[in-house]
């Protein structure tokens, strides 16, 4: 179908996809096939349709004499003629992988990188760690109390020790609720013959509600805010040091880091005293030489629930029964629960179980636990309603305390002048500058987590550790009458005057902390005045709380101050880095359409010399002293590399904006863009990407972008939809509507699968798993799975079938090796399906033997690693689609004949890409979740519909179109290449089919397609499982075929869990311009610059979108909802930019020359073998 009378370079792009000599007679009019033609070589409908645009008199006639000779009677001759008019010579060796595709892309990234960078160096400011250390040695104010007590000998330093040995025990998710007692579900339960209205997770703790009505004197229950990102590390990080994690601390849950900064472990070596651990390996990182004797489990194997807990009660029992010479500070960290959360959820029978465990285990503690020894029971941090944290949800803060001794520990008398509880009473009166529960919560006693750390300090005689900012709690100091009273007034001026010293110190380093301490001065020296004034000796209970509560005001402003101040934003930073992603994002736009949809270059030395120009000025000082004119620099973390990025972006972009406004401004003149610019596609695409990029413009809209982004696609889905119904010609109409309804209603069932954030409920309901209170799939779930496969390997081979490239690549790949790595997956998630039932689905089935867990291991082990790597390094060992058939043909004289056809020749290059898709799709669905997998697979088909809906409207509807409006009734474009086959060619012929060339290359309609992608991306991102919170990135599947974490593996299935859709959906956006669209030696270099044009203008679209969020989160860093929303949301974006950019670079381009090279070397062989001249 190419060439065939050598007209010209460019071909018409219609439907047909073979390309051979079968020629029958016309003796009807309907066939489907040929058009006769006078004495004229015999040539099918399909080659007719690819006649070049320029159309020629003077060739016409020479093509019409040559018609007049007689038609070859052998077959082979005639192939060998036909072959020798098309133009299938090699392609060029240097097209599509050159510099400018790789430079483009390369040069977008590097944009990209700068802004985030010089942004979140701003905006997610680090807390800076001060090296200074507490020292054993007492303060420059008295003691307000006799310095040893009497029934202590040992010296302690700053305040007499009550507990000579600490045993803490850490249950990793905790939940508060977990640790209450429900006697109204308890009394039901007893009357019921199921229990299975009580969730698994209540009342599996009763040994708490035991001991304290049975020695309310030896306990104390509390409820501990722990203070987000709630990961292990950063909790195990604040109950040591008492500081404070920063938000992007997060990132370091999974390396564990050395804490440098002063800590109780630290302060318990500097008194020699003997550190025993046991549990979570995550400790051995962080305190690698604190630790006497350790037995560490490996950490983030979240599916194996009993290794960690078995190994920590190994020698949890035998360290307790040592005497006190050989261990002063115990820790036990469990890991159990946490696991479970992570695999079932909390509601299901093994969260059951686990928690049954660990009352077993505390009964024993309670009873084994030496005399001198407090036992603090403790969760670092809760979990939400899936099992999952890292967020700041409530259920996710709210950690259980319990803490017990055998010493009397607590006065609960609760005397009226000067109980404990009289003083909680004022203690909440107190105005402390924020609205966070210091002392209550819905009536239960609530505190941060933090408290523990000077409250544990003090109780065993040790100093404070110097960075903490928690308060020590009063029900632990404060005894019966006015002693209790001045006991608990010295630990908190203790405590008061360690904080001050703290906070003077950090504002030496930091100019931000100075600015807040003159009102926390102010406090702290009435507090001082007032203790100083009092008799001490002589002043009343009422006196000495007075005293008392002002140290307390001042701990607890400090402590919101911190918080503050570590909060306070680097707005020098902020700035630059908005100016470059907006200038960024400014540029690559002009850059996608004003040039590189031309197939034009700027010029690029202006730019560059711009960027060095730049680049010098930032180096000495410039960008720092123009910032200084409108900010405080000297409170700024601005610094030499910080100015010299800047500058040389600014430089970059700056000079290409001024030349690039006036190219445009001479391009305006010209019809073709004035006509692109009145496309009615890129209007909508441009309507529809300002919607979703509006979207982190309030709290409300990122909360519920999820449901936004299905009303934005489906406006899409209904303007194709209704514009298809002005077509005339009804086949293509038909199509596109069906293609259209099929659109929308994928992306209808895509709102089957929901994750919910907090500030959803309750009016959302997930359906991700099998319940909202479980993490494991639902038994239809799986079945949809299995189901999916046969789904998307029916339409794969139908589409590539229905352009004749399903042979070769199009024929091993989607048909046999891709299937087969779906079924693995399946396969996998089936056995973590039985798995999750537990034992007794299995003791009488073939898996009793084996585990199921056992083998999903090493299924996929195995499984995937041939599953994922197969199809691939099939496809690029030869991604070619297109073949050689023999068809017997029947001549005009009724003889038959064998004809040569070449298949699928106009779809090469299209149908390669769609083979690699697919074996990308195959390896996303691997470490997806089930319904994850189910949604992957719905995002196929409407990339498929996609495929097809910009096929019809570039290169057949709007061919159709242009003839339309020369007014030739019913003139189709294959009854306009018939009279130019028969040389019949009338006056204005050649200018329907140049107009109709136009309609091919426009850009509104592809950038429309583009658009589309982008917003597919980001809908099913949330489809797979996931929002722009921490708490619903899916951990456990880094462990997917693995015993224990690997840290190259383990990260790299989790990004691709995560940013499955994203990177998908940037390798389909090739498919917009190649799909269906000959590649040949004398159209490739358009194909380049197509090709390099859709590539940048992805990446323009999803920059955009990133670039939006981090202007906007800058802009609300004010905002209540700052670390709740807006921050998640803009470091989602911002990695989801740099994760498609990088994925582009070297899957887009490198996939883009595999394709074009498989595609060359099959046309080298037909030269090579003789089929071609």
């Amino acid at each position: 179908m190419y060439d065939l009378y050598g007209l010209g370079k460019r071909p018409l792009r219609l439907h047909r996809a073979k390309t051979c000599t079968r020629s029958t007679s016309r003796s009807t009019r309907n066939s489907p096939l040929v058009y006769q033609t006078d004495q004229s070589p015999r040539v099918c409908r399909g080659c007719l349709q690819m006649l070049r645009r320029k159309l020629a008199n003077r060739k016409l006639a020479a093509h019409a004499a040559a018609a007049s000779q007689p038609t070859p009677s052998t077959p082979d001759s005639e192939a060998r003629q036909v072959f020798n008019n098309i133009n299938l010579s090699p392609l060029s060796t240097e097209s599509w992988f050159s510099p400018k595709t790789c430079g483009s892309v390369l040069i977008v990234l590097l944009l990209h990188l700068t802004g985030l960078y010089l942004f979140a160096s701003g905006f997610l400011l680090t807390r800076l760690e001060l090296e200074n250390r507490s020292i054993c040695a007492p303060f420059a104010f008295p003691s307000l109390s006799s310095p040893t007590p009497p029934n202590t000998t040992t010296p302690s330093c700053w305040h007499p020790k009550r507990f000579d040995r600490a045993v803490l025990i850490i249950i990793d998710a905790l939940r508060y609720d977990f640790t209450i007692y429900n006697e109204t579900l308890s009394s039901q339960g007893s009357t019921s013959t199921s229990n299975s209205s009580i969730p698994y997770y209540l009342n599996r703790l009763p040994i708490f509600q035991q001991t304290l009505q049975a020695q309310p004197h030896h306990a104390l229950s509390l409820r501990a805010r722990a203070d987000p990102p709630t990961t292990t590390l950063q909790r195990i990080k604040a109950i040591t040091t008492g500081t404070l994690p920063t938000f992007v601390d997060a990132g370091s849950n999974f390396f564990g880091q050395t804490v440098g900064e002063d800590n109780l472990l630290s302060q318990l070596l500097s008194q020699n005293k003997k550190i025993t651990f046991m549990g979570d390996d995550t400790w051995i990182n962080m305190f690698p030489n604190s630790l006497n004797e350790s037995h560490p489990y490996p950490s983030f194997d979240v599916w194996d629930l009993h290794t960690v807990d078995n190994g920590v009660l190994e020698h949890l029992y035998p360290t307790l029964q040592k005497n006190s010479t050989e261990w002063d500070f115990l820790i036990a960290h469990f890991l159990g629960v946490d696991h479970a959360g992570h695999r079932y959820g909390p509601d299901h029978p093994a969260m059951g179980d686990k928690l049954t465990q660990m009352n077993g285990m505390l009964e024993r503690v309670f009873e084994m636990a030496p005399e001198d020894a407090v036992v603090v029971v403790m969760g670092d941090h809760g979990m939400d309603p899936k099992g999952d944290h890292g967020g700041d949800s409530e259920n996710e803060v709210n950690a259980g305390m319990f803490i017990y001794s055998k010493r009397p520990l607590v006065d609960v008398d609760g005397e009226d002048d000067g109980g404990v509880k009289n003083l909680l009473e004022r203690s909440y009166a107190l105005d402390v500058g924020s609205d966070e529960p210091f002392v209550y919560l819905d009536g239960l006693r609530t505190l941060p987590q933090i408290d523990l750390v000077p409250t544990l300090a003090l109780l065993l005689g040790l100093p404070v550790p110097f960075g903490n900012l928690g308060t020590v709690i009063p029900d632990l100091f404060l005894g019966g009458g006015r002693s209790g009273m001045r006991n608990l007034l010295e630990v908190a001026r203790l405590n008061a005057l360690q904080i001050h010293t703290y906070l003077v110190e950090y504002s030496k380093q930091r100019m931000a902390a100075s600015l807040a301490l003159g009102n926390l001065n102010e406090l702290f020296e009435s507090a001082e005045k007032s203790c100083e004034a009092l008799a001490v000796e002589t002043a009343d209970v009422e006196t000495l709380r007075e005293a008392y509560l002002r140290y307390l005001k001042f701990t607890r402003r400090a402590l919101v101050t911190a918080r503050q101040i570590w909060a306070r934003f680097d707005l020098p930073l902020i700035v630059m880095g908005s100016v470059v992603l907006i200038l960024g994002m400014l540029s690559i736009a002009v850059w996608a359409g004003v040039y590189l949809s031309r197939g034009e270059d700027p010029s690029y030395v202006p730019s560059f010399v711009g960027a060095g120009i730049g680049a010098i000025l930032g180096a000495i000082g410039f960008v720092n002293y123009f910032a200084a004119q409108f900010e405080a620099v000297d409170q700024s973390g601005l610094k030499w590399y910080h100015e010299v990025l800047f500058g040389g972006a600014l430089g970059l972009m700056i000079p290409f904006l001024a030349t690039a406004i006036y190219h445009f401004t001479q391009l305006a003149r010209t019809s073709p863009l004035r006509q692109s610019l009145r496309s009615p596609s890129l209007w909508l695409s441009t309507l529809l990407l300002t919607l979703h990029y509006l979207k982190p413009a309030s709290d409300s809209f990122t909360i519920h972008e999820d449901s936004i982004t299905v009303y934005i696609i489906q406006i899409f889905g209904l303007f194709n939809l209704v514009r298809s119904f002005r077509l005339r010609d009804d086949k293509i109409r038909d199509q596109l509507v069906l293609y259209s309804l099929a659109f929308m209603m994928l992306t209808r069932i895509s709102q089957i699968s929901t994750i919910c954030r907090e500030e959803q409920h309750p009016y959302c309901v997930p359906t991700f798993n099998a319940s909202p209170t479980t993490s494991v799939a639902a038994p239809e779930v799986i079945l949809a799975l299995w189901v999916m496969i046969a789904a998307v390997r029916g339409a794969g081979r139908k589409l590539l079938k229905g352009a004749d490239n399903a042979e070769g690549a199009g024929f091993v790949g989607p048909s046999v090796f891709v299937p087969l790595a779906l079924v693995i997956a399946a396969g996998y998630w089936t056995l973590d399906f039985v798995d999750n039932l537990g034992p007794s689905a299995t003791e009488n089935s073939v898996l009793s033997s084996l585990s199921a867990g056992t083998v999903k291991v090493y299924w996929a082990k195995f499984g995937y690693t041939f599953g994922a790597i197969t199809p691939l390094y099939l496809w690029a060992s030869d991604p070619n689609c297109t073949s050689l058939e023999i068809v017997e043909v029947k001549y005009m004289d009724g003889t038959t004949g064998k004809r040569l056809c070449v298949n699928g020749v106009s779809n090469a290059v299209g149908a390669g890409w769609f083979v690699f898709l697919m074996g990308v799709y195959a390896v996303l669905v691997m470490y997806a979740k089930p319904m994850g997998g189910v949604m992957l697979g719905v995002g196929f088909l409407q990339v498929m519909c996609l495929c097809e809906m910009v096929h019809l409207w570039r290169d057949r509807a709007r061919f159709a179109e242009v003839v339309e409006k020369k007014g030739r009734k019913k003139a189709l474009p294959v009854e306009l290449l018939a009279k130019v086959g028969k040389g019949r060619v009338e006056e204005g012929d050649e200018k329907s089919v140049e107009e109709a060339e136009k309609g091919v290359l426009e850009v509104g309609l592809t950038f429309s397609y583009l658009a589309v992608l982008a917003l597919l991306a980001h809908r099913y991102y949330f489809a797979t499982g996931h929002q722009a919170t921490l708490s619903t990135i899916q951990w456990d599947v880094g462990l997917i075929g693995m015993l224990k974490v690997n840290w190259i593996t383990s990260p790299l299935m989790v990004a691709l869990n995560t940013f499955a859709s994203h990177i998908f959906f940037a390798l389909a956006a090739p498919l917009m311009v190649l799909w269906k669209r000959p590649v040949l030696s004398n159209t490739e270099a358009r194909f380049e610059v197509e090709a390099r044009w859709v590539l940048v203008a992805y990446l323009a679209v999803v920059g955009a979108g990133g670039s939006v969020a981090a202007v906007f989160a800058g802009h609300f860093r004010r905002h209540l909802m700052v670390w709740r929303v807006f921050a998640p949301r803009f470091l989602f974006g911002g990695v989801e930019i740099l994760v498609v950019d990088f994925v582009v670079f070297v899957g887009g381009v490198g996939a883009l020359w595999i394709c074009r090279k498989g595609f060359n070397v099959f046309l080298i062989k037909l030269r090579e073998k003789g089929v071609l001249e």
